[in-house]
């Protein structure tokens, strides 16, 4: 089933059922170990290429935790100068959101369904909202926009930001309002974008509006060249450059991040 998934298309209803078996049956124990170390890689190296990790007094890191509850996020700000580690909050749930990606749409004809385009995203695997109590979105985590491993929502952009999906923070609880079967994420042409699936279909949400547009309808109306559907910028830790592109569909060993 995951060779499937991860390589060649299929009809639009088998795309649809194998992402549910798969987010039904994954690991999450092993997911969160992964997205937990790849976040903490992710502060390190930002650090880094800032040029003050060597002395950072007020560093982030994030540590998952699992209690009777459930998971949660606890939010650490670290000194490599002292040793001394400060928990900043501990309090704050996550959502798993499965990744999603295009394969080959340079190969796309008119008329095509892109369920038959769209594979799992072996690399990111999920994203995580870090949600408080009444499920309002405090952050999103692991490469929610294929490219930063932390991003804090924001209400409204900066005049030089493109509007996108993260800056809403109730954004899940619209989505959860229409009781999906499955909540994804892609990114578009760079630009985040919530999915969610339902009676079979696939959904794209805008925040904005609340309103929710069947994929093929929505990628038609949006983007005159399918074909970019395909490129993608290079999660942040992985990347040679800051950045980088690539295409999807050739994932390297090293970038595949399935758990057993």
């Amino acid at each position: 089933m995951f060779y499937i998934i991860l390589s060649v298309s299929v009809n639009g209803q088998n795309i649809i059922e194998q992402l549910k078996t798969f987010s039904q049956n994954a690991d999450m124990d092993c997911y969160y170990k992964m997205i937990e170390k790849n976040v903490n890689i992710y502060f390190k190296q930002e650090y880094e290429h800032r040029g003050y990790w060597a002395y950072c007094s007020n560093c982030s890191s994030i540590e998952i935790l699992k209690d009777s509850g459930g998971y949660r996020l606890a939010s650490h700000l670290v000194s490599y100068l002292t040793g001394k580690d400060d928990i900043v909050s501990d309090t704050t749930r996550i959502v798993p959101i499965l990744r999603v990606q295009f394969i080959n749409t340079d190969r796309y004809k008119e008329g095509d369904n892109l369920y038959d385009y769209m594979c799992l995203d072996s690399t990111v695997v999920f994203s995580l909202a870090s949600v408080d109590r009444k499920n309002r979105v405090k952050a999103y985590l692991h490469f929610f926009n294929n490219y930063s491993g932390y991003i804090i929502p924001k209400e409204e952009p900066r005049w030089c930001e493109s509007r996108s999906v993260y800056y809403k923070k109730n954004v899940l609880n619209k989505i959860k309002a229409k009781n999906p079967d499955l909540i994804m994420s892609a990114v578009f042409i760079e630009t985040p974008h919530l999915l969610y699936v339902k009676d079979g279909l696939i959904f794209v949400y805008n925040h904005e509006k609340d309103v929710s547009t069947e994929l093929n309808e929505y990628v038609r109306k949006r983007y005159k060249r399918l074909s970019l559907l395909n490129v993608v910028r290079i999660p942040y830790i992985y990347a040679k450059l800051i950045g980088e592109l690539t295409t999807t569909g050739h994932t390297p060993k090293d970038r595949i991040n399935l758990c057993p």
